[in-house]
């Protein structure tokens, strides 16, 4: 017997595809009018360049990659993708790249529906395509696009897991296929731990151990150098800009490093508020998976990878796109004064997050979000008056309110009913 699912209005098909066409057609005018400057493929070049490395016989950790001279940075089991993208030329791997991520992201916002209860239907299509047309416009998916990123193929995997029953056998591998990406979604194992999917976390593990070792037989050397200390290094990550106090790192150590002039007093505060984040993010994350709300919990989750993570930058917020799924399912099925609360939250994401077309010197209107209009580089963030530290800490503030929120809505019971959970849910299609 099939759960009972909730059905959308099939008016929301046509409407939502109109939307995407309309802001996705939008965005694509800006980007081919922009000179090269909204699309530049940058970190697309480093992949490429790594990947060429590891084809040559290169030390692929010891590349430096245009004026910025950005290293490489990821795991080497990466190199298996990569060294093919790098025999694509620039150009087409970037349109390449993007499609495939778009489409990404489009899967990722149908199987958040589907975790939400929401059945396969045009209603649920139209949402599908409406979040997608607005993605475009928030300044994560802007950075995302423009700079050629994988987050959001990261993040369908980490999705596409979550949303499986508890009870299939491979449920786990794809959270340790993302973790042996790029080490962040591993937190996502402790999640499965905490909330007893000990089979999940161990199939987690394992795909990550399995996918490492594979790097190592591929990629001895640079799996040695990895290894051996190089993932620990963050100075990696940061030494291309003015440190990790530059504007674009969304985490509490950018924060912290901004706030108190560098990091010598930064990252000692930085420390204890990270800790305090993990404990309280995963607490939340546990309890909204104990309530039944997998979507919420998940989200919860991946905002608390972010804000922990010594270096987030804005492309790894990608995960804003469930987030506003999640919000506009709370405004839906909250009640009394709840939902005008949940409905700002909703607004409110999207306000500091979107990416306004601004003109900058000499150069076309680009989408810019609020963090790319203020000082930056060189230092100058160490130097923000207090209008601009509260402009520039948005993001950090926009998610301690949603976890505030979500407290208050999980522990008070401000939503409708509690839903069953994914493991004691009857079967049912995403």
């Amino acid at each position: 017997m099939e759960q009972e699912r909730t059905g959308l209005p099939p008016w929301l098909g046509p409407a939502g595809l109109a939307a995407m066409l309309l802001c996705a057609g939008s965005y694509w005018l800006f980007a081919r009018h922009s000179g090269g400057g909204l699309w530049n493929g940058l970190d697309l070049g480093v992949y490429q360049a790594g990947g060429a490395a590891a084809r040559h016989g290169h030390a692929v950790y010891d590349i430096a990659v245009g004026r910025a001279r950005l290293p490489f940075t990821y795991p080497p089991a990466t190199l298996v993708v990569f060294e093919p993208l790098s025999r694509i030329g620039r150009e087409n791997a970037l349109l390449l790249v993007n499609a495939a991520g778009f489409a990404a992201l489009a899967a990722t916002v149908w199987l958040t529906l589907g975790m939400l209860g929401y059945r396969r239907d045009a209603g649920r299509a139209g949402v599908t395509f409406a979040v997608c047309g607005l993605a475009v416009w928030l300044e994560p998916f802007v950075q995302h696009f423009a700079l050629g990123q994988v987050n959001i193929f990261l993040m369908l995997l980490v999705v596409a897991d979550l949303s499986l029953r508890d009870d299939r056998w491979y449920k786990g591998a794809g959270i340790g296929l993302a973790a042996a990406a790029k080490l962040v979604p591993g937190l996502f194992v402790l999640f499965l731990l905490l909330t007893g999917r000990r089979r999940a976390a161990g199939v987690a593990a394992g795909a990550f151990v399995a996918v490492t070792l594979l790097g190592a037989v591929l990629y001895p050397d640079e799996s040695r150098t990895y290894w051996g200390g190089a993932f620990l290094d963050s100075s990696r990550v940061t030494t291309a800009t003015s440190g990790p106090g530059y504007v674009f790192n969304q985490s509490l150590r950018g924060l912290a490093v901004r706030t108190f002039g560098g990091t010598h007093w930064g990252d000692r505060i930085w420390l204890p508020l990270a800790a305090a984040a993990l404990l309280a993010g995963l607490w939340l994350a546990v309890l909204a998976h104990r309530r039944g709300e997998e979507a919420l919990a998940m989200v919860l989750c991946a905002f608390t990878a972010i804000l922990v993570s010594p270096v987030s930058w804005t492309h790894h917020w990608v995960w804003a796109a469930p987030a506003l799924v999640v919000l506009a399912d709370a405004v839906r099925r909250t009640r009394d004064r709840a939902q005008p609360l949940a409905a700002s939250l909703l607004c409110g994401f999207v306000l500091v997050l979107f990416a306004w077309p601004l003109s900058g010197p000499r150069r076309p209107p680009l989408p810019r979000g609020i963090l790319g209009v203020l000082p930056r580089n060189s230092g100058n963030e160490l130097e923000w008056t207090l209008g601009e530290h509260l402009r520039g800490e948005l993001y950090t503030a926009a998610v301690l309110l949603l976890f505030a929120v979500a407290a208050a809505w999980l522990v008070r019971g401000a939503v409708s009913g509690p839903r069953e959970t994914p493991a004691t849910a009857p079967p049912i299609r995403r």
